[in-house]
């Protein structure tokens, strides 16, 4: 999952990414991350591994799955086991009184 070991990092990803970005500024995948990044950093099943992975070497985050540069939405390229895992989430999410948009 994208880890980010301080607010610079994120900054420096969000920089990269997120800004350019046509699902920023309201995107959910980077507000789980900075909502549920710490607690779910060590889970190896957690969904924010798939969202935003890890570089090979493991020292970096690759690109967002959400990333489009333009002006049209699109949905993540996640498998029905995935997209079932993010449903329950934000069924989760809602319950607690947390849901995001998206």
């Amino acid at each position: 999952m994208g880890y980010f070991s301080n607010g610079t990092e994120g900054m420096m990803y969000e920089d990269r990414y997120c800004d350019k970005c046509v699902n920023a500024p309201d995107c959910w995948i980077l507000l789980q991350h900075l909502m549920r990044n710490y607690e779910e950093c060590n889970k190896p099943d957690s969904i924010l591994h798939v969202l935003i992975p890890r570089s090979k070497d493991g020292l970096g985050n690759e690109q967002c799955v959400m990333f489009k540069r333009g002006n049209q939405r699109e949905e993540p390229k996640l498998t029905a086991q995935e997209k079932r895992r993010l449903e329950l989430e934000r069924e989760y999410l809602a319950l607690r009184g947390t849901a995001t948009t998206g």
